[in-house]
């Protein structure tokens, strides 16, 4: 997450002023955590099985969070408070494209987890 935001705050400063920046840096915060409730979830099973679209409570919240991160950055009265700025699509885009790397780190750590613990249970028998 450190390695992801310090590059989204590079790239921001490169592209544009501050405000803009720190509009980026705060949407691939949350876009890493809204990525990782999903991942933490359980330890060994994927974020991506169907059991994570069953779960009733997460996805409104998740919902609250997208919102309220919009408002932030689109919102002039709320953009003052938090020193941010309009995003681009693109600037979206690629905010969320780095909040997703933590399931594409952790996904595959699991999958061999779940492999080992397989293996190991029926190695044994």
């Amino acid at each position: 997450m450190i390695a992801g935001t310090l590059g989204v705050l590079s790239h921001g400063l490169d592209v544009g002023s501050l405000k803009h920046a720190r509009a980026l840096v705060f949407t691939a915060f949350v876009a890493f955590q809204i990525f990782n409730v999903f991942n933490v979830r359980d330890e060994s099973a994927s974020a991506l099985g169907l059991e994570t679209f069953a779960d009733r409570a997460l996805w409104p919240a998740v919902g609250a969070v997208m919102v309220f991160q919009l408002i932030v950055t689109t919102w002039n009265p709320v953009q003052m408070v938090f020193g941010t700025n309009e995003l681009s699509a693109a600037d979206g885009l690629l905010a969320v494209s780095v909040g997703g790397v933590i399931l594409v780190v952790e996904e595959p750590g699991k999958t061999l987890a779940r492999a080992l613990t397989r293996e190991g249970a029926l190695g044994g028998s």
